[in-house]
C-alpha cells in the first residue's frame, strides 16, 4: 500500500498554505503494492481539475535494470490502460552496463507507448529524472525507480489525488528491501536532513510520486544541475 501526500495547487505555488491535515482518504492497495502505507493528504485551497482524457507520462530511471524492465513495462501498461487517461512510458537509460539497452529498444518497437532516453553515461538518479521531465509530453508525470521497489499499482491513488486538484503526490517507504544497516542509514540520513534544511523535507520520502504539468515546467526552468527531487 502507500502513503501519498498531496500539497495544494496554491502551495506549490508558493502562496501560503490555508490549511494542514484535512482529510484522511481511505487505504487502497493491494498485496502488489510493496511496503506502503494507507493514504492521507496534507491539504490547502485546491483548484478543481477536470479529468477529460488527459495524458500520464510515467518517467522510469534505469540502471542495470536488465531483469526488471519487462516486469516494470508488464505492471505499469497493466496499471495505465484501464485509467481514463492517455500514457507514455519515458525509460531513461542511465547509462547502464548490462543490457538494458536493447531490452528496452525491443519493447519501443512492439509498444508505441515506449520513450526512450539515453544517457552517455550514469549521472544518477536525480539527473536521469529530470532527462525524463525535459522529454514528458504529459499533464502530469510518475517518477518510478527501475527496481520495482516503487509499485506501479499505486498509481491510480496518486493519480486520483491529482485529479482532486492536488499538484504534488509523494509517496512515503516504511518497508524497504535492503539490509538493515542500510535501511537505519537511510532513515539517519532523511531525519537529519529534515533537522538541517530551512525547508520541510519529509522523511522517508523517496522518489516515487506524481507532479502536475506546472510544476514540470517550473523544475524545467530551473537552472540547477545538482538537484534533489525527492519528496
Amino acid at each position: 500500500m502507500t502513503e501519498s501526500r498531496g500539497y495544494a495547487d496554491t502551495a506549490l505555488a508558493c502562496h501560503e498554505s490555508a490549511g494542514r491535515a484535512l482529510e484522511r482518504a481511505p487505504a487502497g492497495g493491494a498485496g502488489a503494492s510493496g511496503g506502503w502505507s494507507q493514504s492521507h493528504v496534507l491539504a490547502g485551497v485546491m483548484e478543481p481539475t477536470t479529468t477529460a482524457r488527459k495524458k500520464i507520462s510515467a518517467v522510469i530511471a534505469c540502471y542495470n535494470e536488465l531483469g526488471s524492465i519487462p516486469e516494470m513495462h508488464s505492471r505499469l501498461t497493466a496499471t495505465l490502460s484501464v485509467l481514463p487517461y492517455d500514457y507514455e512510458l519515458i525509460f531513461v537509460e542511465n547509462g547502464s552496463q548490462d543490457d538494458s539497452g536493447p531490452i528496452l529498444s525491443r519493447l519501443a518497437d512492439r509498444d508505441p507507448h515506449v520513450v526512450i532516453v539515453v544517457l552517455s553515461r550514469n549521472f544518477g538518479s536525480q539527473a536521469a529524472f529530470s532527462s525524463g521531465l525535459e522529454h514528458a509530453t504529459g499533464d502530469c508525470a510518475v517518477l518510478l525507480d527501475g527496481d520495482l521497489q516503487d509499485p506501479p499499482e499505486v498509481i491510480p491513488e496518486l493519480v486520483a489525488k491529482w485529479s482532486e486538484g492536488y499538484a504534488v503526490v509523494y509517496g512515503e517507504r516504511v518497508k524497504r528491501k535492503a539490509s538493515w544497516p542500510l535501511r537505519i542509514a537511510y532513515k539517519a540520513f532523511y531525519r537529519i536532513f529534515s533537522r538541517l534544511s530551512y525547508l520541510n523535507i519529509p522523511v522517508d520520502a523517496g522518489d516515487f510520486g506524481l507532479i502536475d504539468r506546472r510544476v514540470i515546467q517550473v523544475i524545467n526552468s530551473l537552472p540547477e544541475v545538482d538537484r534533489f527531487l525527492r519528496g
